[in-house]
């Protein structure tokens, strides 16, 4: 923690469009003082950045693999105008970040007098659990607007999500941190000028589908009074799992960890250097294990038996939580890009298939059987002609660039269409939802960074991939510069989160999506940042992601559904 020796709740005077107010640039908050950097919105808007500021203890040493702990404390003033490093994380060869990382960023605007408190944000990082951080974002923009923005960090990958059978190591410590945190804003946030009353908690990805797993979660009611989930969903194959025992022992094997006790093994794991630990994860997943989100490291169900009710986060599949309504009866929004599962043929698959061929050249033939076993599909070969005929109707099976469009349809709906479209469809039926589907293809996009030089750029279709709408909200890039057109669809999605973060509706002509018609509405940004409603997708399209949601949770629907036949045999 960085500290200074000056006085205590200094101000400072900030020029804001409305004329001259007085801003504190010291705050005193439950662990101590913290002293604020000066910061100027993409608009010009000044505000106040408060950046790494503890709201839980450590989590090392013994504390490793445990539920975070309240309690953190410093003396003298903590320097909250620079960034801290992000919670350890791996993949892809690259190792950064902490474990001293439990931080929280308040970005604000706001007097702490002003008679009216103004709502908050609380942005839930991407990365599918296993990588991400605060400080990466960009606040510029989102900052011209009248709300309070607090960004949290959570562990992430094995040491956030790691869970052992007898409890010993509880699994979900990453979500019990997220719980942390905004009991952390609930106390805090009025010293910011933020109105604890009105929480909006909000994500992309795995944050997106961790704002609706505390919709779940008993531990997290009345911590928040509006959701925001951007291309993520509890039911999403990457956004949880049932079982890591395999992966355990492989793990325990290659460190030389003994495997037979599972209190024995975490000591084990607690005493091992946290670059070794990262670096093992990394070599015993591999890296589309990382991406594609096998990783077995995610949310998990908790025993109730082996948990104690301070941390136990999840103790039923969310797909049975969602189905009965046990969740918080808060409206929610959701959204989803054209073409998600574009980045991982970009990233994950092409170079992979490529090398594939030049040693197997008939391995085309054997590509979708391995994918749908990969997206958690059960007797892959019992499915392939049903995939082939929809995704690849007349395309060249031997042709991997005539592949593609179909392979960005198909890993986009095993990987997110399905499962959000699904808790859509179930959240409907219990609180008000609404959808937006981003078709804006002007860019900024992710692709063309990750690909500066065209000519060695994978043959993709002009596309909106995942992660382009986060480009014009809260960037974890930084752009140069922006179309004057870019400029005006970033300006209606900001206008679309100020709007649901003040409770007002996000559009007037703004449908609400139901599951109880056969043709749920959606609201589409398109070209040119133009809107239109219209159906979620076509009744083709419905009925595939419906099977595919069918396949992929075959178990759980299974067991939902004897449990209701003995139920109904007890009546």
């Amino acid at each position: 923690m960085q500290r200074s020796n000056l006085g205590l709740l200094l101000l400072t005077l900030v020029v804001v469009a409305e004329g001259v107010v007085a801003v504190e640039k010291e705050v005193q908050v439950s662990g101590g003082v913290v002293r604020g950097g000066l910061r100027r919105s993409d608009g010009g808007k000044e505000y106040m950045a408060y950046q790494a500021i503890p709201y839980a203890l450590p989590p090392v040493n013994a504390s490793r693999f445990m539920p975070p702990r309240p309690g953190v404390t410093w003396e003298g003033v903590l320097d909250g105008s620079v960034a801290g490093e992000p919670c350890a994380q791996g993949a892809l060869g690259i190792k950064s970040g902490v474990e001293d990382c439990l931080h929280i960023y308040v970005y604000t605007n706001k007097v702490k007098d002003r008679d009216t408190p103004l709502p908050v944000l609380v942005w839930l990082h991407g990365g599918s659990f296993v990588l991400g951080g605060a400080a990466a974002l960009d606040h510029r923009y989102i900052m011209d607007k009248d709300l309070v923005l607090v960004v949290p960090q959570y562990r992430l990958g094995l040491l956030g999500y790691l869970q052992t059978i007898q409890g010993i190591s509880p699994g979900n410590m990453g979500q019990l941190d997220q719980v942390m945190a905004l009991q952390w804003v609930q106390e805090n946030i009025h010293v910011f000028g933020g109105d604890p009353k009105q929480v909006t908690l909000a994500g992309d990805c795995a944050g997106g589908a961790s704002a609706i797993y505390h919709m779940m979660s008993p531990l997290s009611q009345g911590l928040f009074h509006r959701v925001l989930s951007l291309s993520g969903s509890p039911l999403n194959p990457w956004a949880h799992y049932t079982n890591n025992h395999r992966f355990l022992l492989i793990l325990a094997n290659y460190i030389r960890c003994p495997a037979y006790d599972p209190s024995v093994l975490i000591k084990c794991l607690r005493e091992i250097d946290q670059d070794e630990l990262l670096e093992a994860v990394q070599l015993v997943l591999e890296a589309r294990d990382l991406l594609v989100g096998n990783h077995r490291l995610s949310p998990s169900v908790q025993e109730p038996a082996n948990s104690h009710v301070s941390t136990l986060y999840l103790d039923q599949h969310p797909l049975h939580v969602i189905t009965q309504g046990d969740v918080a009866k808060v409206p929610v929004l959701m959204s989803l890009t054209k073409d998600v599962g574009g980045y991982l043929v970009d990233m994950v698959l092409y170079e992979f298939i490529q090398s594939m061929m030049e040693d197997k050249p008939d391995f085309l033939d054997t590509l979708i059987p391995m994918l749908l076993k990969e997206c958690f599909v059960p007797n892959p070969n019992d499915h392939v002609q049903e995939f082939v005929d929809y995704y690849f109707s007349g395309v060249d099976m031997k042709d991997l660039t005539a592949m593609l469009p179909g392979l960005v349809k198909m890993l986009g709906d095993l990987h997110y269409r399905a499962g959000i479209f699904t808790a859509a469809s179930l959240l409907s039926q219990h609180v008000p939802t609404r959808f937006l589907r981003f078709e804006y293809e002007g860019g900024p996009k992710l692709f063309d960074i990750r690909h500066p030089n065209a000519s060695t750029a994978p043959p993709l279709p002009p596309a909106v991939g995942h992660g382009d709408e986060m480009n014009l909200i809260l960037p974890d890039q930084e752009f140069d510069t922006f179309t004057e057109e870019q400029k005006h669809v970033r300006k209606q999605l900001l206008d679309i989160v100020e709007n649901y973060v003040h409770g007002r509706p996000p559009r007037q002509d703004w449908p609400l999506f139901t599951s109880e018609t056969s043709a749920p509405q959606a609201l589409v940004l398109g070209a040119e940042g133009s809107f239109r409603s219209e159906q979620f997708a076509t009744h083709e399209e419905m009925e595939m992601l419906t099977k595919i949601h069918t396949y992929q949770h075959h178990k759980i629907i299974q067991q939902m559904e004897r449990e209701k036949e003995m139920e109904h045999d007890e009546l």
